[in-house]
C-alpha cells in the first residue's frame, strides 16, 4: 500500500521487535533463516561502513579474521545448509565451500531471500485470484440456478 511506504521507510532493518525483518516475520514472508542472512549481511555491512579502520579491507580479509562462533554464525546465515557440497568430483565440507567462496555464497543467500520474498508476494497475489474467482463462479452459479424454470410445483395455499 503507497501510503505506508513513508512510515515503512523509516523503520530500521534489523530492529529486534519493530524492525522490518519483524514485519516480515508477522506477514509470514520471512523465515527464520531468512532473516538470520539479512541480519549477518547488516552486520557485515555496517562493519565496513561505520570503522574507518576498514578502508582498504577485502571480504576475505574478513571472513578470515573470524573466531570459531562468528565463522560458525557466518556459515549457518550464508552457506547452502548441507554440511558436504558436491563440487566438480569432489565432495566439499561447507565450512570450506564458504570460508573460500564469501562472495559468491552471500549473493547466493541474498537472492535465495529475495525470491523467497518474491514467491510469497506471488502467493498471496494468486490466493487473492483464486478466491475472487470462487467468488465470481459461486454468483455465475446462483444466477443460473435462479434462471431456471421451478423444478417443484409451488406449494398449495391452504
Amino acid at each position: 500500500r503507497p501510503e505506508l511506504d513513508e512510515i515503512l521507510s523509516r523503520l530500521e532493518l534489523a530492529q529486534a521487535v519493530t524492525g522490518k525483518l519483524e514485519i516480515g516475520k508477522a506477514l509470514g514472508c520471512l523465515s527464520d533463516e531468512d532473516r538470520r542472512c539479512v541480519r549477518a549481511l547488516t552486520e557485515i555491512r555496517n562493519g565496513f561502513a561505520h570503522d574507518v579502520k576498514q578502508v582498504g579491507r577485502t571480504l576475505e580479509d574478513y571472513v578470515s579474521s573470524l573466531n570459531r562462533d562468528k565463522m560458525r554464525n557466518f556459515v549457518r546465515a550464508f552457506g547452502p545448509g548441507k554440511p558436504t557440497i558436491r563440487v566438480g568430483d569432489r565432495d566439499v565440507p561447507e565450512l570450506d565451500l564458504v570460508r573460500e567462496n564469501p562472495k559468491i555464497c552471500i549473493w547466493m543467500a541474498a537472492v535465495f531471500v529475495l525470491a523467497m520474498i518474491h514467491l510469497h508476494g506471488r502467493s498471496v497475489e494468486l490466493k487473492a485470484d483464486i478466491e475472487r474467482i470462487r467468488r465470481d463462479f459461486a454468483e455465475e452459479v446462483i444466477e443460473r440456478i435462479e434462471r431456471l424454470p421451478a423444478v417443484l410445483p409451488e406449494p398449495e395455499s391452504a
